[in-house]
């Protein structure tokens, strides 16, 4: 039974066919037979099952997967907020496949609120993170991967005609609302300007972090919104904005999200990995991507978290092994060229480094002769935090040269891959 009637549909499925029929409240399949000539057989229970509104929601949205076009646009509309409310959870069982394929094709055509711009990549992470957030238990990475797939493949032409549609009408509006531009373009990319370089940052949503250098980007945007013939509200034709009016906006920009360098990263516990925040204090503590974190730092890892014991080396050390891949070749590789007690103090140097506040001055000496894994251990630290968190100033200049210490700005780790003899008792860096 249900709360109010849907569609009567006949639905061909492969060499089969499936009626939906409904009258007044009662709604059944009709037992049709197989052109085999095999009658269907209902399975289970012969019960009838009063269905609440959500639950013919989710039946109408798995018989649209089947008959695409079968859900009315307002139906489908109540099933997406519903399936975006934060309490909805879907178990096995609960149509967690129809709901992927209705909310992701949703997601691959939404382009109000700062969704025009996103990648087909970035709709893929929005989806997943609704699917790891919703779905108890998620379905298989293989399985979410095909779903999108398929979206992208069956709606790709329709959505780029619909977006190159839309580009010109959100062009000519755009333009005739010149006055705020500037401020639709500081809401979508989350834009802030340094004081001291007066360089415009913009927050990359799809690493989690602010970049530098986003002037290039805007100019592009402003060139694409504005930069042809329109047609303002009076229906004239008006000439692309100049380059006069470009600088004119990134002015307005700069003087509007003017923000210290203090500000950046006030949370030191919290750092970006690939798929996550994660928080350095309480290892298995993870948060979405989100600006409010001002963080610019990022180690190009995937966090997995897994329910490992604690050791005696403290939550540090835990910590690493936490994000440890499930094959644990990389400590085992550790414990192979090193003493137990030393791949503990290894793990704190490295947990040290993700700390962005440096209050003691640690250098980590690696003493062994050759071939004995010193160059592997160290291109997996460059690896784990990533070339452009690491530098390679040699300790003699750090020690010599006045300027060379302007390198290390805002890395986490600094790797002198060969030490001199003679540098290494000199201890006049440390003081400093």
């Amino acid at each position: 039974m249900s709360k109010r009637p849907i569609q009567n549909r006949k639905i061909k499925i492969k060499r089969s066919q499936l009626e939906i029929r409904c009258e007044n409240q009662l709604l059944f399949c009709s037992p049709f037979t197989h052109k085999d000539g095999i009658p269907y057989t209902p399975l289970g229970t012969h019960r009838i099952v009063i269905l609440d509104e959500n639950q013919l929601l989710s039946l109408e949205a798995q018989i649209d997967t089947l008959c695409h076009g079968y859900m009315s646009d307002h139906d489908k509309q109540r099933y997406i907020a519903w399936l975006e409310d934060p309490n909805t959870i879907l178990g096995e069982g609960h149509g967690r496949h129809p709901a992927l394929v209705t909310l992701g094709m949703s997601y691959y055509f939404k382009s109000n609120n700062g969704w025009f711009k996103l990648t087909d990549e970035e709709r893929k992470i929005k989806l997943s993170e609704w699917h790891v957030q919703h779905c108890k238990p998620p379905k298989p990475e293989k399985e979410f991967d095909k779903i999108w797939g398929w979206i992208v493949d069956h709606c790709k032409g329709k959505r780029d005609e619909e977006f190159k549609n839309k580009k010109i009408s959100v062009t000519a509006a755009t333009a005739i609302k010149s006055e705020d531009y500037a401020d639709e373009l500081i809401k979508e990319y989350n834009l802030i300007t340094l004081w001291d370089t007066d360089d415009i940052w913009r927050y990359a949503i799809s690493v989690g972090i602010f970049v530098p250098h986003a002037e290039p980007i805007i100019k592009a945007r402003i060139e694409e919104d504005l930069g042809h013939p329109y047609i303002d509200k009076n229906g004239e034709e008006r000439p692309g904005i100049t380059t006069r009016g470009v600088n004119e906006c990134l002015d307005h920009i700069r003087r509007r999200t003017y923000t210290s360098r203090d500000a950046l990263n006030p949370y030191l516990e919290w750092i970006a990995c690939n798929n996550c925040m994660i928080n350095l204090k309480r290892p298995g503590e993870t948060w979405p991507f989100n600006p409010e974190f001002m963080c610019t730092t990022r180690i190009p890892v995937k966090y997995i978290k897994y329910n490992l014991p604690h050791s005696d080396c403290g939550n540090i050390s835990d910590f690493f092994r936490l994000v440890e891949c499930a094959c644990p070749a990389i400590m085992k590789f550790f414990y192979e060229i090193m003493k137990p007690e030393d791949v503990d103090i290894l793990l704190d140097y490295m947990a040290y480094c993700l700390w962005r506040e440096y209050k003691y001055n640690f250098w980590l000496l690696l003493n062994g002769a050759g071939q004995n894994g010193k160059s592997i251990l160290l291109q997996l630290l460059e690896r784990f935090f990533g070339k452009v968190n690491v530098s390679g100033e040699t300790l003699d200049r750090l020690l010599h040269e006045r300027f060379a210490a302007a390198s290390l700005f805002g890395k986490m780790l600094n790797v002198d891959a060969d030490v001199s003899g003679d540098v290494i008792f000199d201890n006049t860096i440390s003081r400093n």
